[in-house]
């Protein structure tokens, strides 16, 4: 083991973040206040986990926040003198790309797909309902783009949207677009920003074998800000608590 990792650790963490970092025997939830050090916990536990000998690519840390994730990749890549290239850092949106440019044939779309932005994905709409005589002076498009972006944020398909949708006359509306906007990004060979994490849990419920090299691949997951993840998939046994 690098003794320079240790000495640092040492050096630069107060009690509890200390043993948060070096507590690997479960789950563990750090509960800390703004300013308090969460990042530079998940940083050192990275760097910790990879000075006992765990391989990065066995390490995934997410984050919600670009700057958070540039954060995470200076700091372990400077404590370990490596290419943040080797790291499993990122937003939940940005590891969730990176997982489907590898995986997502398995779900019958191409590895090649474009992303479109909210402007992109506001222009389909706007094509969607004009092609169904929907008056966009009457319905406003960016209405309709939200209600499905909320729909994708919490895992809710075309179908379990038609299926559950409310009677009232924008649902019908939202109802009648979403199902044809999700055929059209196919047909583009495209995915919106919010398809990134919902494709993804897609690919994992429905294809145990991506699921399982998935499983078998992280055996470390470093979740920032955990409590603002909405309709979790995955739920890990009761967590031991530390306060930093």
């Amino acid at each position: 083991m690098n003794r320079k990792i240790n000495d640092i650790i040492n050096k630069e963490l107060n009690k509890s973040q200390k043993a948060a970092v070096e507590y690997c025997d479960g789950p563990i939830a750090v509960f800390a206040g703004a300013g308090s050090g969460k990042t530079r916990v998940i940083t050192y536990k990275i760097a910790y986990l990879a000075n006992k000998g765990i391989n990065l690519e066995n390490i995934l840390s997410v984050t919600f926040t670009n700057k958070a994730a540039n954060e995470m990749k200076e700091r372990v890549s400077a404590l370990l003198n490596i290419d943040v290239k080797k790291l499993w850092i990122g937003t939940f949106h940005s590891v969730c790309l990176k997982i489907l440019r590898k995986s997502i044939s398995e779900i019958g779309l191409k590895n090649d797909f474009v992303v479109f932005d909210e402007e992109d994905s506001l222009s389909l709409i706007k094509d969607v309902m004009k092609n169904l005589n929907i008056d966009i002076k009457r319905i406003n498009p960016k209405s309709v783009f939200n209600s499905i972006s909320d729909s994708k944020i919490n895992i809710v398909s075309p179908e379990e949207y038609i299926e559950h949708q409310g009677s009232n006359y924008f649902s019908q509306i939202v109802a009648t677009v979403y199902p044809i906007y999700e055929l059209k990004l196919k047909e583009n060979n495209a995915l919106d920003f919010d398809d990134l994490i919902l494709k993804s849990v897609e690919m994992f419920k429905s294809n145990k074998n991506v699921l399982e090299k998935y499983i078998n691949m992280f055996k470390y997951i470093l979740v920032d800000e955990y409590q603002d993840i909405n309709n979790p998939f995955i739920h890990f046994e009761e967590p031991t608590p530390i306060l930093c």
